[in-house]
Formats: C-alpha cells, sequence, structure tokens
C-alpha cells in the first residue's frame, strides 16, 4: 500500500512539473509566431493574411503597430490581416484607417467596414463625415444610414449643407432617404420617371438601399424599359437582364409572393409576367405608366 502511495505522489508531481513546462512550449510557439507574422507584414509577403487568419485576435496588438509604419503599404498589409482576424477589437482600429493619408489604404478600411460594423463605432464613423476624401464621407454616410437612428440625420444633415462633392452629397441624401426624409425618397424615386435605361436601373438599386416598399408604385415606368443593364449569366458567356425584370426582383423583395410566379434572381421575365406585375403596381394606386 506504501508502494502504490508514493507512486501516486511521484505521478503528481512529474505532471504538476509538466504541465508550466508544456505551457511555455505554447507561448513560445505563439510568440515565435507573431515574429513571423510580423517580419511577413514588413517583407510586403502576403501569405501573412492566412497566418493572421489563424493567429486571431492576439495578433491584434502586433498588427496595429504595424498600422503606424511609414510605408503604406506596410499599413495596408498590416490592415487587410487586421481584419482577417475576425475579432470586434478591430473594428474602431478599421474606422481609424479611413485616416490615413493613403488613397489604397483608406480603400481597404471602407472595403473591410462596408462588410462588419455596429453601433460601438458610430461615433467615430460620424466623424469621417468630415473626412477630407469625399469618397470616404459618401461611403460612410450611406453605412449610417443602414444603422439608423436619431444620432445620425442631424449630421448628416449638417454635413449636406457644406458638401462639395456632388457624389459625397449624393450619397448623403440617399442616406437622408434611407433614414425616413420623404423629399429625398422622392427625389431618388422620382429618377425612374427618365427615360434612360442606365438611369432608371440606377434607381431601382436606390430604391433597394432606400427600403420603404411604399415607393413601390414608382417602379410602374421601369416595366416598360427592357433596356439591357446587368449580367446574369456567366462572365465569359453573359447574358443580360433588363430594367423590368430588376423592376420585378425587387418588387419580390419587397412583396411576399406578389405574383402568380416565382420571383427569382438573374432571369428574364415574359411578357405576360411583366404584365402581372405592371397590374400589380397599378393596383397600388401607383403614377400612370408613361404613354
Amino acid at each position: 500500500m506504501g508502494k502504490i502511495f508514493y507512486a501516486l505522489l511521484l505521478l503528481l508531481f512529474v505532471s504538476g512539473c509538466a504541465a508550466p513546462e508544456k505551457e511555455k512550449d505554447v507561448k513560445m510557439e505563439a510568440s515565435a509566431k507573431l515574429d513571423d507574422l510580423k517580419n511577413m507584414v514588413l517583407e510586403d509577403n502576403w501569405d501573412a493574411a492566412d497566418l493572421a487568419e489563424e493567429i486571431g485576435a492576439e495578433a491584434i496588438p502586433t498588427l496595429r503597430d504595424l498600422m503606424q509604419n511609414k510605408n503604406p503599404e506596410t499599413r495596408n498589409l498590416a490592415l487587410n490581416c487586421l481584419d482577417l482576424t475576425g475579432d470586434e477589437s478591430a473594428l474602431p482600429i478599421i474606422v481609424e484607417s479611413l485616416k490615413d493619408p493613403d488613397d489604397n489604404v483608406r480603400s481597404t478600411a471602407m472595403q473591410a467596414l462596408e462588410a462588419r460594423y455596429d453601433t460601438t463605432v458610430q461615433r467615430q464613423m460620424i466623424e469621417n463625415l468630415n473626412n477630407p476624401d469625399p469618397a470616404i464621407r459618401g461611403g460612410v454616410a450611406l453605412l449610417l444610414g443602414n444603422l439608423g437612428g436619431e444620432k445620425t440625420s442631424r449630421p448628416l444633415h449638417d454635413r449636406l449643407e457644406k458638401e462639395t462633392d456632388t457624389d459625397a452629397a449624393r450619397d448623403i441624401k440617399l442616406s437622408l432617404a434611407k433614414l425616413g426624409d420623404d423629399k429625398y425618397k422622392e427625389e431618388f424615386a422620382s429618377n425612374l420617371d427618365i427615360p434612360d435605361s442606365k438611369t432608371r436601373y440606377k434607381a431601382i438599386e436606390d430604391l433597394r438601399y432606400i427600403g420603404d416598399k411604399n415607393l413601390a408604385k414608382y417602379l410602374l415606368p421601369a416595366l416598360s424599359d427592357t433596356g439591357e443593364v446587368f449580367n446574369i449569366g456567366d462572365k465569359d458567356r453573359p447574358v443580360y437582364g433588363r430594367v423590368c425584370d430588376a423592376a420585378i426582383m425587387l418588387l419580390g423583395e419587397w412583396f411576399e409572393k406578389p405574383f402568380s410566379y416565382e420571383v427569382v434572381d438573374y432571369r428574364r421575365y415574359t411578357d405576360e409576367e411583366i404584365e402581372e406585375a405592371s397590374n400589380f403596381l397599378k393596383g397600388l394606386g401607383g403614377p400612370k405608366d408613361e404613354e
């Protein structure tokens, strides 16, 4: 019995010694990976992206430091890696990168932000309505419109009053329409009356962003527009969808089973199906179709 007791004590002692050693090895391996990540970014090796994704949140302090590097290519790669960690704590750093002096870094930050953003960085985003880059001002405005809330309307109105860039001003108005401004809703919806296929297709995309199905009545002129405006086929073998097809697709998103047929993405609808959609809109009391 005594031998068994001492054997158990020896086993516990050996296990106790092994645990810190194992923990030490894990820490050394993690540190080595971070060193590898840092060196890869500094060497402009894009394999760093895969390593950053593997490491995850623990890579953020290293990547944040690399975001201060004088080389814009280093900052751009570090930012891509930062995004791939997938950790929420990277989000404020991504928003801060919208102010980077390099346009490629700003563009990367905008793309990353479009994929994931929330109210935790809303104040930071509002600050960027005064960003020197009009593309950032407009892009941030559209994201703020998606966030909603009264906190965003006033800063958007304030920015619009002094906005000098046409595209940025348009995006700010579109954001305000999303937030419920009836004047701008009507302004964007009225573009469907312009007999130009590209203009109408853009208007349909604007209405999709605004997301107010009460604007559906404005789509009636688009149903008679057979201009080909977007690819519904393969890249190598394109088949083009028309304005009328895009309008039906939007109606299918806004209303639950509005027609006798199924509305699916990326198909050309028959004359009979278009007529049914037209009758549906007329039933909503929409504007008269163009003669």
